[in-house]
């Protein structure tokens, strides 16, 4: 009992502070944007005084609160036989490794081949209207009618210096792993040992890998929407329907994935209780209350929904709608006739519709077409691909992801011939299969695999041999990737890099004010501006 005190004690609370980081965030983004002046795009340090507070005092609490923390993890670790302590050790120094490479690289800008969307318009599109003091729409960005809940809260994060940072997609990493923890306890009781399995499993996933260290942002929503279920799940309403709102307004496809998976959901459970299926959370969890559960918090969550929706997704809607005739863009584009200055242009409505169409071919861009052979196919694949980052299916998902396939297979029949049903397995399903209608960007699979990886480690048989050992060898693979993809960076100052960007972000400026368009130019002609430079006019120039 006091093992599983230690581990619940320090996380619980902890897991979820970077949820307070988009709480601080957003309302101090708008505040700078309307009224901050001459910022140049770089905001004041405010958030992370705020939010370095809140860690100071959760920390703090936590340490009154298990006083003898250290001694309860050493009295689990020597009740362990040597092969466990060895397992556990290893385990611990490589996860301790990844973190710390992260770690570093979070104070490079970004400029990785997978940070593409970061430079061309997570980071641009935010800055540019700090440095207009305006959230009017950026004409030439295309990129500025998506949702961008998630990234107008990090701004304050992201630009509090002249060097653009990403030590909040940092916060978020650990925050996945201890929010991975917490539903494992909720899911499986059992002594720690797992926990350091799910760990291990999370942190050697070589998909987490790729984006460990990057500005890119699919961890943080796949934090968003299992902190969401963590928060339902122990009761607190409101913060899962702030976290899972985030989530729901950070791309165009959310809202319709999240519409059908709901539906599909209330469907499939509907029909299991005619068919006298019973129904459970996870594979582990006979019992838990979960209808208890929903009766209890549902109707919070939905109001607490309902109105973060309007706050925070509301002023996306509004101008994807008044731009783009839709709102959800590039969705739907031109659906409804509206009379906005990009209309009145005829070319500049076409060179519009143009862009909008290149982003919608993008979700046959990747995968091997939506045949059943090539269903089957990309079971393997994903996992294993030819070309590494960018190829067919964007990058390799990794060994974690086929040790964890077949016992969730495995599971989930068992479930069936047991006349049974679990919400969360079923969950997972659904998503994936919502992915295979849409864009094949393993990217995009983040949520139904750590989801799958934490019902695994929650099911199986924890004194596995084979799976310690997997997980490991999965763990050190992951470990040498995260390094070779970081090592030419981890011993560069930040501004080096920064700079070699920023050549290239003139030289396609330049060639955008000599074409004598500044009000629109065809989307993916120019990168905008990321750091120490401003694009304003012919006349004025750059600003270094």
């Amino acid at each position: 009992m006091a093992d599983r005190h230690f581990f619940k004690k320090n996380t619980i609370t902890i897991a979820h502070l970077p949820t307070w980081m988009l709480i601080i965030g957003y309302p101090l983004f708008w505040g700078e944007v309307m009224f901050s002046r001459y910022n140049y795009g770089v905001t004041t340090p405010l958030a992370w005084l705020l939010w370095g507070l809140l860690l100071l005092y959760v920390t703090r609490q936590a340490a009154k609160e298990n006083p003898d923390g250290v001694g309860h993890l050493r009295s689990f670790f020597v009740k362990q036989p040597w092969p466990v302590r060895g397992v556990i050790l290893l385990g611990s120094f490589l996860c301790c490794f990844v973190l710390a490479v992260a770690f570093r690289a979070a104070f490079l800008p970004p400029h990785l081949t997978q940070e593409l969307d970061v430079l061309n318009y997570h980071y641009t599109v935010p800055r540019q209207h700090l440095i207009r003091n305006s959230l009017a729409h950026i004409p030439w960005s295309t990129g500025d009618l998506f949702p961008l809940s998630v990234q107008f809260a990090l701004s304050p994060f992201w630009f509090a210096t002249t060097l653009p940072n990403k030590l909040p997609q940092f916060v978020f990493l650990v925050g996945l792993v201890l929010i991975a923890v917490n539903l494992l306890r909720q899911l499986n009781k059992e002594d720690p040992l797992r926990i350091f399995l799910v760990v291990f499993a999370v942190l050697g996933a070589h998909h987490v890998g790729v984006q460990t260290g990057t500005a890119m942002l699919d961890l943080i929503l796949c934090y968003l929407i299992l902190a969401a279920l963590d928060s339902f799940l122990k009761g607190n309403s409101v913060l899962a329907a702030v976290e899972f709102a985030f989530y729901f307004w950070s791309k165009s496809f959310h809202p319709i994935q999240v519409g059908v998976i709901a539906i599909a959901m209330f469907v499939i459970l509907k029909m299991a209780a005619t068919m006298n299926f019973s129904v459970g959370l996870s594979f582990k969890t006979d019992g838990y209350p979960l209808t208890a559960k929903v009766k209890a918090c549902g109707g919070t969550f939905i109001l607490a929904l309902a109105v973060l929706s309007v706050l925070i997704g509301g002023p996306f809607v509004l101008k994807s709608f008044y731009y783009s005739g839709t709102p959800i863009y590039p969705l739907y584009a031109g659906l409804i006739p509206v009379d906005n200055e990009i209309r009145r242009n005829p070319r500049d409505w076409d060179i519009f519709m143009a862009a909008t169409r290149k982003h919608l071919t993008m979700r046959d861009a990747y995968g091997y077409g939506r045949s059943a052979e090539a269903f089957f196919n990309h079971l393997w694949l994903i996992a294993v691909p030819e070309e590494g980052v960018n190829n067919k299916y964007d990058y390799p998902v990794g060994l974690v992801y086929l040790i964890c396939l077949g016992p969730f297979l495995f599971f989930l029949i068992r479930d069936i011939f047991r006349k049974r049903i679990s919400v969360l397995p079923l969950f997972i399903i659904l998503f994936w299969l919502s992915w295979w209608l849409g864009s094949h960007q393993t990217r995009f699979l983040f949520v139904p695999f750590v989801l799958m990886y934490i019902l695994v480690c929650a099911d199986i048989k924890k004194t596995s041999a084979v799976l310690q050992g997997a997980l490991v060898i999965a763990l050190l693979l992951n470990a040498i990737s995260v390094y070779r993809a970081h090592q030419n960076d981890l011993w560069k100052e930040g501004q080096s890099v920064l700079r070699k960007e920023d050549r290239k972000v003139v030289k396609l400026n330049r060639q955008y004010i000599a074409s004598g368009r500044e009000d629109i130019v065809p989307e993916n002609s120019v990168k905008l501006p990321l750091p120490n430079f401003r694009l304003s006019s012919r006349k004025n120039g750059f600003r270094l």
